[in-house]
């Protein structure tokens, strides 16, 4: 007699209270940190993905462990977080993500956090606002998008091997009789750790 034996079904569940803390309002061109705190993360493989509509901020995969932290309040004052609701809790599992803003203005600050569990899967998505303001110096700030690589859930590959003609389009432009404004182009890798290209001048 042969008995087919059925694997019991695993109810998927999704992280615990995952809250973002940021500064919702950023200054342009300044290194910004966001957290993405669980007051509990349970053993399900994750991805999460931090992005506006055009700056991809951060991917991380739950294989890479998280941080821990016993005061979450006194861990964001820390980083110079400012919140003006009430954490639901201090003990907690939190990543911390890096972001250098670009765009002025009101910007979709998007999570997604896509659980896996061999053919099942689930999404929980954030839908947040980050508001880029010029720094007091007053100085003109440019412009500049681009046709390609704008879209961060649309990349695309570069081999620094080969040609890769990506072209800027400045729809502002600065005019000074007494300043000289200079770009300079750079290409690092993912984690913004390392330059890959070396910069030009134009």
């Amino acid at each position: 007699m042969i008995c087919d034996q059925q694997e019991p079904k695993m109810e998927l569940k999704t992280p615990t209270n995952p809250i973002c803390s940021y500064n919702v309002r950023a200054v342009y061109g300044t290194k910004q940190y966001i957290v993405l705190s669980f007051e509990e993360l349970n053993t399900l493989e994750l991805d999460i993905t931090v992005s506006t509509e055009t700056y991809l901020i951060g991917h991380v995969n739950t294989t890479v462990r998280c941080r821990h932290t016993k005061n979450l309040t006194a861990t964001l004052e820390e980083l110079g977080i400012r919140r003006h609701m009430r954490i639901p809790y201090n003990k907690a599992c939190y990543y911390l993500f890096e972001a250098t803003h670009f765009t002025l203005g009101a910007n979709h600050l998007t999570l997604e956090i896509e659980s896996y569990h061999k053919r099942n899967s689930s999404k929980q998505t954030l839908s947040l606002m980050v508001h880029v303001v010029q720094p007091r110096s007053g100085m003109c700030y440019p412009k500049i998008v681009f046709q390609q690589c704008m879209n961060p859930k649309k990349p695309r590959e570069v081999d620094v091997e080969h040609f890769t003609n990506i072209q800027a389009i400045v729809e502002k432009r600065c005019y000074s009789l007494k300043n000289t404004f200079r770009t300079q182009w750079t290409i690092f890798n993912f984690e913004e750790t390392s330059m890959i290209f070396t910069p030009h001048l134009i």
